[in-house]
């Protein structure tokens, strides 16, 4: 099958959708062949991992807004144009793609590349990879938002919602890695083909390493210039770790992860360890006797918790952690929501070792059986052949 792929910048795995979709694509290369249409600004490119999934690769520039009036600038940000980039230049090279190679799918990452399609009469089935429901993830930031936040939150959240229309409009098919997404858009739409693929985690890459844990070292990890993981670090650092320390004044913390910001950068110190971008995550978190995971916002699934199940680390999270993951409380993670009885889980975490092993044997038995990059291709798999009959 050749599949035409299209997104809003060139895929690499940095970013968490494109992360998916190479992963998946690795699997998938010797049943279906992979050609890239994406926007590029200045500086932006593949990596080489990405690159290696495709048979060819194109990137146009970005449409500039640079010809366009002050008043015309202000107005784009309240129209869905303003998550849809298109142009005429990118509608061209989709159009004479589909139609050279005689593209079997289109296979947009993200669903904001729909306004470049040709007319749906001279367009293969068009898949939409979603992964996560930008309504749950703003509703959710709505909920710990000032008052000066909210209309910009509201604002966003209401052209997420115009983007959904859109892609239900002209998609045969939407895709999420959590359920709970999934159900947010089937209810918005009823009828509307959802399916859910759960992201997948490299289990020969993480993997367990005998020996060199650090006692009563907890670790957080993740883009540490991403709201979410901003948010979660702060209510670690400042309302968590303080219950720890009161208890186990010894217990250390890392936040493993690039660019944080300087709030988070502020949260070093004897007791607390920021460690900036790393040569490889699996390092600092071999580390660690524990991972935490207090998120509060965002929405789909956390890979950072498919990480550290893989690599044998047991976990303690919130339920806002583990949404589209069979997490089990007490048999693959301890799951706390408040800091106070989060704080008390990890303490007894780092307490008792018998407790420790099985919530690591555990998980990482259950990222070996569901959540594989294989097994998420095989699954991608069925649903190409699924709407293109084939």
């Amino acid at each position: 099958m050749r599949i035409l792929v299209l997104a809003t910048k060139p895929p690499t795995l940095r970013n968490g959708d494109a992360l998916r979709f190479v992963h998946v694509a690795r699997h998938l290369q010797g049943e279906h062949r992979f050609e890239l249409l994406c926007y590029a600004r200045p500086g932006q490119d593949l990596d080489s991992e990405s690159r290696a999934v495709f048979e060819k690769v194109t990137c146009l520039p970005f449409p500039s807004q640079a010809r366009r009036s002050i008043l015309a600038r202000a107005l784009s940000a309240f129209s869905v144009s303003h998550f849809m980039p298109h142009d005429e230049a990118m509608g061209r090279a989709v159009a004479t793609t589909i139609a050279r190679e005689r593209c079997d799918l289109v296979f947009d990452l993200g669903g904001l590349m729909l306004a470049n399609l040709p007319p749906r009469e001279i367009s293969p089935p068009v898949v939409v990879d979603s992964v996560d429901e930008p309504a749950i993830t703003y509703g959710r930031a709505l909920r710990h938002a000032s008052l000066l936040q909210k209309p910009r939150l509201l604002r966003t959240r209401w052209l997420y919602e115009q983007v959904n229309r859109a892609i239900h409009a002209r998609v045969a098919a939407n895709v999420y890695a959590s359920e709970l997404d999934a159900d947010h858009y089937a209810q918005e739409f009823p009828g509307a083909r959802v399916a859910t693929i759960p992201n997948g985690v490299d289990t020969e890459f993480f993997r367990p390493r005998p020996g060199g844990v650090e006692p009563g070292l907890v670790a957080f990890e993740g883009n540490l210039a991403f709201e979410p993981n901003v948010d979660a670090a702060r209510v670690l650092c400042r309302e968590i770790l303080p219950r720890v320390w009161s208890e186990r004044a010894g217990t250390r913390a890392i936040l493993v992860g690039r660019d944080p910001t300087d709030e988070v950068r502020a949260f070093a110190s004897p007791r607390v360890e920021v460690t900036g971008t790393v040569a490889d995550v699996r390092e600092s978190l071999w580390r660690a006797e524990v991972f935490a995971c207090p998120m509060r916002l965002g929405a789909g699934i956390k890979n950072k918790v498919l990480q550290a199940w893989a690599l044998g680390l047991p976990v303690v999270a919130t339920r806002q952690a583990l949404g589209g993951l069979a997490a089990l409380d007490g048999q693959n993670v301890l799951v706390r929501d408040e800091p106070g009885s989060f704080a008390q889980a990890l303490c007894t975490l780092l307490d008792d070792r018998g407790l420790r092993e099985r919530l690591s044997t555990n998980g990482r038995a259950l990222v070996l059986e569901r959540y594989t990059w294989r097994a998420q291709a095989e699954r991608f798999g069925a649903l190409f052949a699924e709407v293109t009959g084939a």
